[in-house]
């Protein structure tokens, strides 16, 4: 039996596409959001350097940074998204002092995790 198109099988394929981004993204020092906005400009047609570093410098892109660290200090999702966009919208973000590092999973990590969502989805 396969796993019915839902929430669950897109927070499966989330966190396996996150984790091979983040494995790929390990070695060129770039966060997800700066590697999301140099490829967007990629893909259409940016050729203006000095406006895509500005773009990628732009704090804001660590606003999901942000709101990931209030979940792990135990803040519920809905409400470190709320708390972040406000702060977004009112002009007062800040970026996390840190930036979050994100080691790539180890050998076997992003396998493990595809070969587990396998087997809960797939027939015995």
């Amino acid at each position: 039996m396969t796993a019915p198109f839902g929430p669950q099988l897109i927070g499966e394929t989330e966190k396996t596409l996150t984790a091979l981004l983040r494995r790929f993204l390990a070695e060129t020092g770039l966060s997800e959001s700066q590697w999301v906005t140099l490829r967007v400009a990629q893909l259409y047609g940016a050729d203006d350097t000095e406006g895509l570093a500005a773009a990628v410098a732009d704090p804001v892109l660590y606003a999901t940074d942000a709101a990931e660290a209030l979940v792990t200090e135990g803040a519920p999702f809905r409400d470190a998204h709320e708390q972040v966009a406000a702060a977004v919208r009112e002009g007062t973000f800040e970026p996390p002092a840190e930036k979050p590092v994100r080691p790539a999973p180890g050998p076997g990590g992003v396998d493990e995790a595809i070969l587990a969502a396998r087997k809960r989805f797939s027939a015995d």
